[in-house]
């Protein structure tokens, strides 16, 4: 992944400063609807801004816009490539964490349903050994945050940098940028391997 520990170090304590204190469910929707926010974000930059058009597409006013869900934002985002399926797969559990504690008042992050899904966070520490390693279930979840936080603002600094807004030529580029970052990061796991 191209969050180093820089980025999420920064992305932890801004997160868990926000939190402290909150209670577990505000941590989970809170947490959650963080990451939709900066995914509404992202989309906006690839959006012609046209008044009545882009506004149906991102605000559920009416309960049909298309990309006016997490669920939606995601779909969308991976389908056009700006994440591969395992980011998605953090995306997506991240969301139906969000959405259990949402319509549940009794969940909490040691809830079997809960800690199943969660769970899938520890590839991220362990992927990452320089991360600081959660001490508690709840920090396991906010620091999935962290990490997807940054992930994401990276997308969107690309975004925001190449001028993506509705050019073609641009989207094409930040792809190009995108996929270079994905050949880099393979050639660092591939170099740090022994050679037999």
């Amino acid at each position: 992944m191209i969050v180093n520990k820089k980025l999420y170090d920064e992305n932890w304590e801004y997160i868990s400063n926000e939190l402290n204190g909150e209670s577990e469910r505000a941590c989970a929707i809170v947490g959650g609807e963080y990451l939709n926010n900066l995914l509404e974000e992202i989309l906006k930059k690839y959006l012609i801004k046209n008044g009545k058009t882009y506004k149906e597409l991102l605000y559920p006013s009416n309960q049909n816009a298309p990309l006016g869900t997490f669920n939606s934002r995601i779909v969308m985002a991976y389908s056009i490539g700006l994440f591969d399926k395992k980011i998605r797969e953090y995306l997506d559990t991240v969301r139906t964490i969000r959405n259990r504690f949402s319509h549940k008042l009794k969940y909490t992050f040691r809830t079997e349903e809960i800690k199943k899904l969660y769970s899938k966070f520890d590839e991220i520490f362990n992927e990452h050994p320089d991360f600081l390693k959660p001490k508690t279930k709840r920090d396991l979840y906010l620091g999935a945050i962290a990490f997807l936080t940054g992930f994401l603002k990276i997308i969107l600094h690309l975004n925001t940098e190449n001028n993506i807004s509705g050019n073609y030529d641009n989207v094409i580029k930040l792809h190009r940028d995108l996929a270079e970052l994905n050949e880099i990061k393979k050639y660092k796991q591939a170099y740090k391997k022994p050679i037999p």
